[in-house]
C-alpha cells in the first residue's frame, strides 16, 4: 500500500526510498517506524527505529506492521526439524575433524 493510504500512527516496515524502487528502509525483525503526519505534497514524516525523522514520499509503497522475531532454537533437534541443516565436521564415521589426520580433513592432525 502506498504510504499515502495508511492512517497516522501506523507501523510499518519494508518502506520504498522512490516509488517503485522496491523495500529498502526498515527490513529487520522486531523493527518498526510509525507514520506521524498526514500525507501533503511533501510526502509523509515517517519515524525510523533511530529515532530519525524522515520525509518520504507518500507514492511509496510500505507493508503495514513488522517483520517477525526470528525463533530461537533450544537444541539442534527443532533446527533440524525446521529444515534447516545441521553443520557437520566430519563423515560421521571418523568423528570431528580435529581428531581426524591432516590427510583426512583441513582441521586435522596437530
Amino acid at each position: 500500500m502506498p504510504l499515502g493510504a495508511k492512517h497516522i500512527g501506523a507501523k510499518i516496515h519494508n518502506i520504498e526510498m522512490r516509488p517503485g524502487q522496491g523495500g529498502k528502509l526498515v527490513r529487520a525483525p522486531r523493527t518498526h517506524p510509525t507514520i506521524l503526519k498526514e500525507p501533503s505534497s511533501a510526502g509523509c514524516l515517517v519515524k525510523l527505529p533511530s529515532h530519525v525523522q524522515k520525509w518520504i514520499d507518500s507514492k511509496c509503497r510500505a507493508t503495514i506492521g513488522s517483520v517477525s522475531k526470528w525463533a530461537k532454537f533450544r537444541k539442534s533437534a527443532q533446527e533440524a526439524l525446521q529444515g534447516r541443516a545441521k553443520p557437520v565436521v566430519g563423515p560421521p564415521a571418523q568423528g570431528s575433524g580435529s581428531a581426524m589426520n591432516p590427510i583426512d580433513h583441513p582441521h586435522g592432525g596437530g
